[in-house]
């Protein structure tokens, strides 16, 4: 190889590099302002990735409602293609400050989880789902107006999540416009939004 060219070569992968770089460290928040712009009200984006790759369509929509008890936190929605997703957790009680933060573990699915399935082959009816097996769910927006939440961590088939060694890495943003709120049973008889 020429000279020339290696060093033309090099310097188009740097270049291409660091444009790569510059772009994956832009402002999540406004990345998140643009998709709420772009949702209609009861709408919510689901950007799900494991091992770096998108596990819903580009164009999924979801719907569903998040139901809040005293104790307890459940968001359940659904896209267009049938795939779904879960978000709970236990907590001791509602504040409103922000950000929320729980902890998964496979252990103890119970106190905080997540569930992502789809539909891999609707003819015969065929899905996959994974479930969290160890990370963390954080609450960055809850109220009438919006709801953010992100994960990160580690997810696994329903048969593997006792077996670490097949566990994949996996991150995610949903973002619910106007969200379904279904505030139920406070002693108090005060909402937390």
């Amino acid at each position: 190889m020429n000279l020339r060219k290696f060093y033309t070569t090099s310097l188009f992968l740097a270049f291409s590099f660091s444009i790569w770089l510059l772009s994956s460290c832009s402002n999540s928040s406004e990345d998140t302002e643009m998709i709420l712009s772009k949702l209609e009200d009861g709408r919510a984006k689901a950007l799900i990735t494991i091992q770096d790759t998108l596990f819903y369509q580009s164009e999924s929509i979801f719907t569903g409602d998040i139901e809040i008890y005293p104790t307890s936190f459940r968001l359940n929605i659904t896209d267009q293609y049938e795939g779904n997703l879960v978000v709970s957790f236990i907590t001791e009680k509602w504040t409103k400050d922000m950000p929320i933060v729980k902890q998964v573990f496979a252990e103890n699915p119970i106190v905080s989880s997540v569930m992502i399935g789809k539909i891999r082959d609707k003819k015969l009816r065929l899905g996959i789902g994974y479930l969290m097996t160890s990370g963390e769910i954080t609450v960055t927006d809850l109220n009438k107006e919006k709801c953010i939440i992100s994960l990160r961590g580690t997810i696994a088939k329903y048969h593997e999540q006792q077996d670490s060694s097949k566990w994949k890495e996996f991150k995610g943003t949903i973002i619910y416009k106007k969200p379904k709120l279904l505030i139920q049973n406070f002693v108090d008889g005060k909402s937390i939004l």
